[in-house]
C-alpha cells in the first residue's frame, strides 16, 4: 500500500493495544510491518468480541501486519530476531522497561547494529524511577488514577448499589493512539520527539 511511509520497514514485538495501534497505524500510513508474536501469543486473540478462530479486537489491531513466530527462549532465535532488526526503520515494543534488554534486543544493542534506527519503546511507567518495572494495564492504572473509586461512587449512588463502571476507552485508546501520531511524526522527522514514556531515537 502506497503512503508517506512507503518504503519504511517496522518490526513490531508488542502486544494487546499501545504498541499494536501504534504499528497499525504506521501500516495505515503506507509501512511495512512485521509482527513478531511467541508460540504462545499476544493475549488479544481470545479477546471478545470473536468469531470462531479469530478476535475482533486483535484484527482489529493487526489487520494487514505480516506475523512471525519466534520464541525468544529458544537458541538461534535471538540471531533471526537480530537479523530481521538489522533490515527495519522503526522497531516497537510495549514491555515493561528493560524486557528487551534480557533478550540482547534493547535500542543500544540493535543502534549499533542498525544505526538508521528509530526505537519505540511504549511503556506506562517510563524507562526509569521506581514503578518501571511495573504493568500498566487499564484497570490497573484507572484504579491507580481513582477512576475506579470514582465510578463507583457515582455509580453506586445512583443505582443504589456499588457498582463499577469501566472507563478504559480513554485510558486505552486515546492515549496510546497519541503515541502512535507522535511515533509517525519521528518516523518522517528524526530525532524530533524522546518523552518519559514513548522514546523514538535516531542520530
Amino acid at each position: 500500500m502506497s503512503g508517506p511511509l512507503s518504503g519504511i520497514r517496522v518490526v513490531d514485538f508488542s502486544r494487546v493495544l499501545a504498541g499494536p495501534l501504534c504499528a497499525r497505524t504506521l501500516l495505515d500510513l503506507g509501512a511495512e510491518v512485521i509482527k513478531i508474536e511467541p508460540p504462545r501469543p499476544d493475549v488479544s486473540r481470545f479477546a471478545f468480541p470473536s468469531t470462531p478462530g479469530m478476535s475482533g479486537y486483535y484484527a482489529q489491531q493487526n489487520a494487514g501486519k505480516r506475523n512471525v513466530s519466534i520464541d525468544l527462549n529458544v537458541p538461534g532465535a535471538r540471531e533471526l530476531a537480530l537479523r530481521l532488526c538489522d533490515t527495519a526503520d522503526v522497531v516497537v515494543e510495549n514491555f515493561r522497561a528493560g524486557t528487551l534488554r534480557y533478550f540482547g534486543l534493547d535500542y543500544e544493542t540493535l543502534a549499533a547494529r542498525n544505526p538508521r534506527l528509530i526505537y519505540a519503546s511504549i511503556t506506562g511507567y517510563g524507562q526509569g524511577g521506581p514503578w518501571q518495572g511495573r504493568m500498566a494495564y487499564a484497570p490497573t492504572v484507572q484504579a491507580e488514577a481513582g477512576f475506579t473509586h470514582n465510578s463507583i461512587r457515582h455509580y453506586g449512588e445512583a443505582l443504589g448499589a456499588p457498582t463499577a463502571c469501566r472507563m478504559q476507552m480513554s485510558m486505552r485508546d486515546s492515549k496510546p493512539r497519541l503515541r502512535s501520531w507522535r511515533l509517525c511524526i519521528g518516523a518522517q522527522r528524526p530525532g524530533l520527539a524522546n518523552t518519559s514514556t514513548s522514546q523514538w531515537r535516531r542520530p
